[in-house]
């Protein structure tokens, strides 16, 4: 579903033609058959494709619910969450130009020229979509997305796109420290509320970080 999601995005791009996704899905696929099916075959004493027995399993069987079902929003509501912590909050601000929006009200303020309210008026609605990074997320959200219409799921599901969503917000936290924390010769001084937000963001990672280690020392006596 992530290649899917991402060859998607790909070919919206017009990075890639149809004819070579077919050539470069083949080429991969058989040369992955070929490392793996032997040893898969060797360990389990019988000819084994294992990625093809749970395919078979849980898409042409559509036997996957007998593990168990949760609601649709299981991803959003609760294996991300807990994945991630508080840098989940982070994720948003990686394509959303709000500390910039907000620093630019602090210095209108500052400076008594307008009110915050005319903001909106000087930067239209679509400004605020930063669209640098969606070819790394959209595949994200896409796979979270359909991965959302099957019945049985589990936070390991997620793993493939924890990385993005891990880079999502490393690009939101620096969004903010840069606002923030200018670098040199760029402003005279940063935004008082991208600082404040700097600040609880950091607070809240440290949090985050306690708490990962809390959680594999329990995991520890969960399975030993």
């Amino acid at each position: 579903l992530l290649f899917t999601a991402g060859l998607s995005w790909i070919f919206v791009q017009r990075q890639l033609t149809l004819t070579a996704a077919i050539r470069l899905g083949l080429v991969t696929g058989l040369l992955t058959l070929l490392l793996t099916v032997p040893l898969d075959s060797l360990l389990w004493q019988r000819p084994l494709w294992p990625e093809g027995e749970v395919l078979f399993f849980n898409t042409i069987l559509n036997k996957s619910s007998e593990w168990g079902v949760s609601a649709w929003h299981f991803y959003i509501s609760s294996a991300l969450p807990k994945a991630m912590m508080s840098s989940l909050l982070l994720v948003p601000f990686s394509f959303l130009r709000i500390p910039e929006l907000l620093a630019m009200g602090e210095k209108r303020l500052l400076r008594q020229r307008g009110s915050p309210h005319s903001l909106t008026n000087q930067w239209p609605a679509w400004k605020m979509l930063d669209t640098q990074w969606l070819p790394v997320l959209v595949p994200a959200f896409g796979f979270v997305f359909l991965y959302s219409f099957l019945g049985h799921k589990e936070t390991r599901f997620l793993f493939p796109v924890l990385p993005l969503f891990n880079l999502a917000a490393a690009i939101g936290l620096d969004r903010i420290l840069r606002l923030a924390f200018p670098p040199d010769g760029k402003e005279k001084s940063g935004s008082i509320l991208c600082r404040v937000g700097a600040v609880g963001v950091l607070v809240l990672l440290l949090l985050t970080w306690f708490s990962s280690l809390f959680f594999v020392a329990v995991s520890r006596y969960n399975y030993p």
